[in-house]
């Protein structure tokens, strides 16, 4: 069964926002007005709608948010992409946006997410301190040993032609994509994990993993919701909400009382 292309329709709510200088992306959505924004990340084979349930609770947080499909994801043009165009996709939203101060990021998307916060960090210019990391691998390799073990098992001579060729493609060699390692030079980053223990895409060891070697993160394990309704959950949702509320009413000078937002 061949898969229909999203329509190129504008979500309930949302205005364009227009991107440039990003090859395969010219434009997302945005949510509301406010000069705080929080970018939500998709993860691989997705596209932007699996992040949409959040939108509203986000916005009565305070906060603009916004988001947009991954080169050859969802509307966006083309086939094949890499997780280098992806994260440099993410840098320029941010870079352009310019008051990102949170990342939602599903799957691949949080390793690409602080990928880009990692690039954006060497330059001096990463001012987004706060991500959400939900049901993501640890790192790529991980995802690979996966898969060419238990899905196209692969002897080692074709698993390193495959790893170079990912070289290749990503400019970087697959251990560069360890989530850990790319958050470890970042002062003051703020993370939350969550994940389900019965996750069957991205399992539960890789929550773990990450909760072991990120630097004091927060951590929120659910359970029966899986890869993908673990999105949509009400009480993800509002934990999510919890953790980047502050940075809303910080910002507004909002008053707050402890489990209510305002």
């Amino acid at each position: 069964m061949i898969q229909e292309k999203p329509k190129d329709v504008l979500p309930i709510g949302a205005s364009r926002l227009n991107i440039y200088g990003v090859p395969g992306v010219s434009y997302g959505y945005q949510w509301g007005q406010s000069d705080v924004t929080i970018l939500l990340v998709h993860g691989w084979g997705a596209n932007s709608t699996s992040l949409f349930s959040m939108t509203r609770l986000l916005l009565k947080a305070g906060f603009k948010v916004v988001a947009f499909d991954a080169p050859a994801h969802g509307i966006a043009p083309g086939k094949v992409t890499s997780l280098t165009a992806y994260q440099n996709a993410v840098k320029a939203v941010i870079g352009q946006v310019g008051d990102v101060v949170g990342i939602i990021a599903h799957s691949l998307g949080g390793i690409v997410a602080t990928g880009a916060m990692h690039e954006l960090q060497k330059e001096n210019e990463n001012t987004v301190k706060n991500i959400c990391i939900i049901s993501a691998p640890a790192s790529l390799p991980a995802v690979i040993n996966r898969w060419t073990k238990y899905t196209v098992p692969l002897n080692d001579k074709v698993q390193e032609a495959m790893n170079k060729e990912l070289w290749r493609r990503n400019g970087v060699p697959v251990e560069h994509w360890n989530i850990a390692k790319l958050a470890a030079p970042m002062d003051n980053l703020n993370c939350l994990v969550i994940h389900d223990q019965d996750d069957s895409t991205v399992p539960f060891c890789e929550a773990t993993s990450l909760a072991n070697t990120l630097n004091e993160p927060l951590t929120f394990f659910t359970t029966g919701l899986g890869h993908i309704r673990i999105l949509s959950d009400a009480n993800v949702v509002q934990k999510i909400i919890d953790f980047m509320s502050p940075l809303a009413e910080r910002q507004n000078g909002k008053c707050h009382k402890e489990g209510v937002l305002l």
